[in-house]
């Protein structure tokens, strides 16, 4: 056999092969419920690696941040529920390894139940009180790093390391359940955080509060009620901001609690004033939400609850960990030509939702990054299989093989 024929069919035979596997873990689900179609990559090993493994009775808590050093460097912090420190853990290729020599801890001094870590950037005017502390001067005039946790005066740690010392903003903490859920920098160089209201309601119902820091996250100003609704209590608030039509967009995505669906606010001024929410479109029905954007995009990650509570709608993908993006223009018109992911597929949702009333662990809120090199990472903790303990999992996506499916190669992923 000549020596390019030879070449030209084992090319066809690596052909078929890397083809036959991309339909193994790039299966459709079509729901005759929903408007759009579901890719399902839950049985694409390649895309999610465990992290840290739990424990069964102490539920824990974990958050994480693209580093401003390296595009796919990633820091992540967990905590088991009640535990005096934070241990963090180090990626340097977007959650796909992790490095076994970075092992830092974060030592609290007395107990806490929630963390939550974001990333400052850029110069932020001090205080005339802080202008004379060169300590407090450099960490706020330097991308850093910040992890809140629970209570209110708010309470803090920042890093200007990239994770390997910190300073803390507080002396003592008292567990409480108002919380700080998400972060943003303004376009005047404040930063905005949203918090859960905790036990402080509204004429009985959890609202969504906002405080402002102009002193790179060092202080923050009293909260004050952003977001509310007459009827239900919503909770767990996540903010991205988004250009659209020259316009800019502050986006708010939350839970609401009773009836365990997705609402989304939006504000035009810099948070200043928001939207009433209102519900999500079915194909983004669901809880447990976290948010990034990119070029316009919308990319939500989530927990599917859609029919949860209508025995009539058949959704096979209810309880699941889910992924859709698009635009604004695609929640406002029905998602048209978009589609949403399954990333994995979790225990039955009245399972889960059990769980969470006896404080035993479903899923957490997951954390979603967008990194360089077109990839997208999602990290969260959950019960994956009822027989094995809860772990930290780590997915990562590329931005463009999502891209590449779209209606016209729907059909070919069924043959």
């Amino acid at each position: 056999m000549k020596p390019m024929k030879f070449i030209f069919i084992i090319a066809i035979l690596l052909l078929g092969v890397t083809s036959a596997k991309s339909q193994q873990y790039a299966r459709l689900i079509r729901n005759h419920n929903l408007p759009i179609p579901t890719l399902d990559l839950a049985s694409d090993k390649s895309i999610s690696n465990i992290v840290h493994y739990g424990s069964f009775k102490t539920p824990l808590h974990t958050s994480a941040v693209r580093l401003s050093t390296r595009g796919e460097n990633i820091l992540l912090a967990y905590m088991p529920h009640n535990s005096k420190e934070v241990s963090l853990k180090l990626s340097k290729d977007g959650g796909q390894s992790w490095d076994s020599k970075f092992n830092n801890k974060i030592l609290i001094g007395n107990p806490a139940t929630h963390i939550s870590l974001f990333t400052l950037r850029g110069k932020n005017i001090l205080p005339k009180q802080y202008q004379k502390e060169r300590k407090l001067s450099n960490i706020a005039n330097r991308n850093n790093l910040i992890m809140f946790f629970e209570g209110y005066p708010i309470k803090s740690a920042i890093s200007m390391d990239n994770g390997i010392q910190w300073h803390k903003t507080f002396n003592h903490l008292v567990q409480s359940d108002i919380k700080v859920t998400s972060m943003i920098r303004l376009d005047n160089g404040q930063y905005i955080a949203l918090l859960n209201s905790g036990r402080n309601m509204l004429n009985g119902r959890h609202v969504i509060y906002k405080s402002y820091s102009s002193d790179g996250g060092l202080t923050w100003t009293y909260p004050e009620i952003a977001i509310k609704h007459n009827i239900y209590s919503i909770e767990n608030a996540r903010i991205a901001k988004v250009d659209f039509n020259g316009k800019q967009y502050i986006v708010a995505l939350a839970n609401d609690i009773e009836r365990r669906i997705g609402v989304i606010s939006v504000s035009q001024d810099d948070g200043d004033t928001w939207s009433y929410p209102s519900p999500l479109p079915s194909f983004i029905q669901g809880d447990h939400y976290n948010i990034t954007t990119l070029d316009n995009k919308l990319y939500i990650v989530y927990r599917d609850t859609y029919g949860n509570f209508n025995n009539d709608i058949n959704n096979p993908t209810c309880g699941d960990l889910m992924l859709w993006y698009g635009t604004i223009n695609d929640l406002k018109h029905g998602g048209k030509n978009t589609y949403r992911v399954r990333l994995a597929d979790l225990p039955d949702i009245k399972i889960q939702l059990q769980n969470e009333k006896n404080n035993k662990t479903s899923i957490e809120i997951p954390t979603i990054n967008l990194l360089a090199n077109n990839k997208l990472s999602i990290i969260v903790y959950g019960m994956w299989n009822e027989k094995f303990p809860p772990s930290i999992k780590s997915f990562t996506l590329l931005t463009n093989r999502l891209n590449k499916f779209n209606n016209k190669n729907y059909e070919l992923l069924k043959k």
